[in-house]
């Protein structure tokens, strides 16, 4: 089925898709080789590598996991519905799920803060390279930034309509697709 989210490893040379059929798959960009494949037990909704380039942040309808790049599974988190993931540098993982958005501890799969703002889902995340700004979308026509040190809203958009995509160039600027095509 169609590919939903993709992700590149941190040096460029790997890339991971994951797709509505439940499947995620890791491909070696130079060659077009496929290096592993697994599958989840249903359509996944994002895929992202750690920033340390040693494993994957996979997520969808009712989970959200980390998996060593052998596929081995390293955490499981507790997320409820439709679930999007970040992995940050510093061990964290900012998960946005029909609940709202949660900050959890990597290494010991427990959450660690709920972060107050959007009402309802989150249904998009992008994290900046520096790991020291998130930024979040949901069905509340709000786009949320989020200094990632102190946990606190920074800043927001309301653009009117839902943000579908969104991401952070390095350089802070911030890049949103939405529902219209726009």
């Amino acid at each position: 089925a169609g590919v939903r989210s993709l992700g590149w490893s941190p040096d460029g040379g790997m890339l991971a898709s994951g797709g509505r059929d439940g499947r995620v798959v890791l491909w070696e960009v130079e060659g077009l080789q496929q290096l592993q494949a697994w599958d989840f037990p249903g359509p996944v909704a994002h895929v992202s590598f750690d920033p340390h380039g040693k494993g994957l942040g996979i997520s969808g309808i009712g989970f959200a996991q980390l998996r060593k790049l052998d596929g081995s599974l390293f955490q499981e988190l507790t997320t409820e519905g439709r679930a999007v993931m970040q992995v940050s540098a510093d061990g964290r993982l900012y998960v946005g799920d029909d609940d709202g958005l949660h900050v959890f501890d990597a290494r010991r799969g427990s959450k660690v803060a709920e972060l107050e703002g959007h009402e309802g889902s989150v249904r998009v995340l992008a994290l900046h390279p520096n790991n020291r700004v998130l930024v979040s979308a949901g069905p509340d026509k709000t786009v949320r930034i989020w200094d990632t040190s102190s946990l606190r809203e920074v800043s927001r958009f309301e653009p009117g309509q839902n943000c579908t995509g969104l991401d952070v160039h390095p350089d802070g600027h911030l890049a949103m697709g939405f529902a219209d095509g726009k």
